[in-house]
C-alpha cells in the first residue's frame, strides 16, 4: 500500500514537470525597448527595455521593465491583420509628443494584440488631431 502511494506520488511530481515545458511554450514574450516615453492605460513609462508577455488563450498582458522593476497588467482583445503579420513590432497611438500603446504584434503570424483607448488617450484625441501611428519593430533574438 505504503509502495502504491509512493509511486501515484512520483507519477504526479513527473506529470507537473511535464505541465513546465509546455506552459512555457504557450506564452508570448516580448522583449522591446522602446527609446521614448509612453502610456499604457493611464500609466506613463519612460523609456527603456520592456518585456511584454501574454499566456495564450488569456486576454491579459504584462508589460514590466526588464530589471522586472515595474510591472502592470492589462486586458487586451485579439485582432488580425492582412499587414505585417510576420514582423514582431508594437504600434503606438501618437497625439503631439505623447505616445500611447495600442497594439503588440508577435510576429507569429497575422494575430495581435489591441489594448482599448484609457480615458487619457481619448482625451488627447478629442484635443489634439489629427492622431498619428507610430510603429517599432523589435528585432528577434
Amino acid at each position: 500500500m505504503k509502495t502504491a502511494k509512493s509511486l501515484l506520488g512520483a507519477a504526479f511530481v513527473i506529470a507537473a514537470l511535464g505541465v513546465v515545458p509546455a506552459f512555457a511554450q504557450n506564452t508570448m514574450r516580448i522583449r522591446a525597448d522602446v527609446p521614448f516615453e509612453f502610456s499604457v492605460g493611464s500609466v506613463n513609462l519612460p523609456a527603456g527595455e520592456y518585456v511584454i508577455s501574454r499566456r495564450m488563450g488569456s486576454s491579459v498582458m504584462r508589460i514590466a521593465t526588464a530589471k522586472g522593476d515595474r510591472q502592470s497588467l492589462w486586458m487586451t482583445k485579439s485582432t488580425t491583420t492582412d499587414s505585417h503579420p510576420e514582423e514582431t513590432h508594437l504600434t503606438f497611438h501618437v497625439y503631439g509628443q505623447q505616445y500611447y500603446l495600442a497594439a503588440v504584434w508577435s510576429g507569429t503570424g497575422a494575430g495581435g494584440l489591441v489594448l482599448p483607448k484609457s480615458r487619457a488617450e481619448k482625451e488627447a484625441a478629442a484635443s489634439i488631431a489629427p492622431e498619428q501611428v507610430a510603429l517599432l519593430r523589435v528585432p528577434a533574438r
